[in-house]
């Protein structure tokens, strides 16, 4: 009973998940390029890269040193839809200050 309500009250809260396009914000394309990057590493065996070696105009940035991979790898099964998707999933994951 309970979880039949909590579903029925998250629907409309998640509903912007379904919508096309991305929204304007200060970090999200550096979300999109996040997802797209451990994608990448992820298909060349690399389970947890440490260093993104295209950021910083090709000389590389240690993202996961200093940023929790979680909600990123919670987006990966979503990007053969498309990254914006994946990174969509991933911007309802982290948590939100």
């Amino acid at each position: 009973m309970w979880l039949l309500l909590l579903s029925l009250l998250t629907l409309p809260v998640l509903s912007w998940l379904l919508q096309p396009g991305f929204w304007a914000s200060g970090d999200g394309l550096h979300h999109l390029y996040r997802v797209d990057e451990l994608a990448r590493y992820m298909q060349q065996g690399v389970l947890f890269p440490r260093w993104f070696g295209e950021f910083s105009f090709g000389y590389g940035a240690p993202v996961f040193i200093f940023y929790n991979p979680l909600s990123y790898y919670l987006a990966l099964p979503l990007t053969p839809f498309g990254a914006r998707a994946g990174t969509k999933a991933a911007m309802a994951a982290a948590p939100q200050n």
